[in-house]
């Protein structure tokens, strides 16, 4: 039954592959088991630039993670050398962490697109990856970025660097499972580390040397790593677990230390029950979450959670009328408020995009008619970077009924009002955008092209401007 459920989910994932929304992967272990793990193309955390220390307390949070849930750690170097150790205490009743005390950095202080230029840094340094998400911590600045399936890896997928030009790869494990490290999708930076996350969690103590952090155990059900919350000195893990009776099952784990985890009550983790969370931002309030739910990808509503702790959350948006048949990929602030995009699932020649006054309260906006074939096209922004009073939207225009070579193409998308959109011309613009930036020593440090960017691969172009 489990192989006739995992070939199911595996025909639907099919139908998405050739439209950059999932795949599902299946293989048999050493008992000759089926296990199925459904791998997700995410974009988390690009709209939101990112300044902490080591010992920062920052309401930070990252998303969408390919890999297995958590239960426990199993022996891995933990930040003071320490072996972790599951825990065995009770599940939390309640949150006891801090309110926020330092969020992200604002980006409406980022300068307009014109005030970026090109640094100049040597291609090769970061070969044919996008990179996918930028913080300082402990005086350094920390990139992380996935190399394209089709370019072979060539080592640990994250950097380190000790100004815009002088960049060094990070060390780390080359291999999980077998499969090496290609992917890492996102940073966060917690008062006992900083973590990144791709189809393994690591966690490192000054940026440049990484361990993993083994989660879960061989008699887990298949799932992922959907998401982390860190607010104050607690970090949330939400992982999802296939299900027969449902499409997933959601569960949370939570530390203060990084080293011992606890079960959350099974009744907070029952809001993210066959979701999915794609995107996560800090607010002055706590968190904002964006992803789609009930059945995820596969009955999509475009959904929107916020918390203030990363424990107890709130969905805020209804299921149905502007949410229905379309997703939430990427949140970001915007001039009025805030901004969501996403691709449509019933009417793919339009984009998807939302935007809200306070995170609460969401209106559909209006998206520009494409110069495409509705009926063979998919257009699917997953990023968002904020520029000044402009917000920036990159992603995916694909159709079928061009030639092949020419059938996935980049766009980019923006509006100044989140009410209205429109199409930019990438061969007008003066420079490539930045997205994934962060700050070092009042410069900012910003990265092109955005993450998933599709068609040929181009190299990484680090972008530099002063705050």
């Amino acid at each position: 039954m489990i192989q006739d459920f995992s070939e199911s989910l595996r025909g639907i994932a099919d139908q998405e592959e050739s439209v950059y929304a999932r795949a599902l992967h299946g293989r048999a272990d050493d008992t000759g088991q089926f296990v199925s793990t459904l791998r997700r193309r995410r974009m988390v955390r690009q709209s939101t630039t990112t300044v902490l220390g080591a010992a920062a307390t920052a309401a930070l949070a990252f998303g969408a993670v390919e890999g297995w849930g958590a239960l426990h750690l199993q022996p891995a170097a933990g930040p003071t050398g320490s072996t972790p150790t599951a825990s065995t205490s009770p599940a939390p009743t309640a949150s006891t962490s801090p309110a926020p005390t330092e969020s992200a950095i604002n980006n409406a202080s980022l300068p307009a697109l014109g005030q970026w230029q090109d640094a100049g840094v040597d291609p090769s340094v970061f070969g044919l990856v996008t990179i996918r998400d930028a913080v300082t911590f402990g005086g350094r600045a920390v990139v992380v970025g996935c190399t394209p399936g089709t370019a072979t890896v060539a080592g640990f997928p994250a950097w380190v660097g000790a100004g815009p030009t002088s960049w060094t790869r990070a060390q780390g494990p080359a291999a999980v499972d077998g499969q090496p490290v290609g992917c890492l999708e996102d940073l966060v930076v917690t008062p006992f580390g900083l973590f990144a996350q791709g189809s393994s969690l690591f966690r490192s103590v000054d940026g440049v040397t990484w361990d993993q952090v083994v989660l879960g155990s061989s008699s887990d059900a298949p799932g992922s790593v959907d998401a982390a919350f860190a607010v104050g000195n607690r970090l949330t893990v939400l992982v999802s677990r296939m299900s027969l009776a449902e499409s997933t099952k959601a569960s949370m784990y939570t530390t203060t230390d990084g080293v011992t985890w606890t079960s959350a009550p099974a009744a907070a983790a029952a809001i993210f029950d066959n979701a999915e969370v794609d995107s996560v931002i800090a607010t002055s309030d706590g968190l904002l979450a964006v992803g789609a739910s009930p059945g995820g990808s596969f009955v999509p509503t475009a959904a929107v959670w916020v918390s203030a702790d990363g424990l107890t959350w709130q969905r805020v948006t209804p299921v149905g009328g502007g949410f229905a048949d379309a997703y939430m990929y990427a949140v970001s602030t915007a001039p009025n408020g805030f901004v969501a995009v996403g691709p449509n699932s019933g009417n793919a020649g339009r984009i998807a995009a939302w935007s809200s006054p306070d995170g609460v309260t969401w209106t559909r906006a209006t998206t520009p008619a494409e110069q495409v074939n509705a009926s063979t096209a998919y257009l699917a922004p997953r990023s968002l970077t904020r520029l000044g009073g402009t917000v920036y939207a990159a992603g995916l225009d694909s159709d079928s009924s061009r030639p092949q070579q020419d059938g996935d193409r980049p766009a980019l998308w923006s509006t100044t009002n989140g009410a209205t959109w429109q199409r930019v011309d990438l061969a007008g613009l003066p420079t490539p955008v930045p997205f994934a930036v962060t700050e070092l020593n009042g410069t900012l440090i910003g990265f092109s092209p955005a993450a998933d960017w599709p068609g040929p691969a181009e190299p990484v172009h680090v972008l530099t401007a002063t705050g």
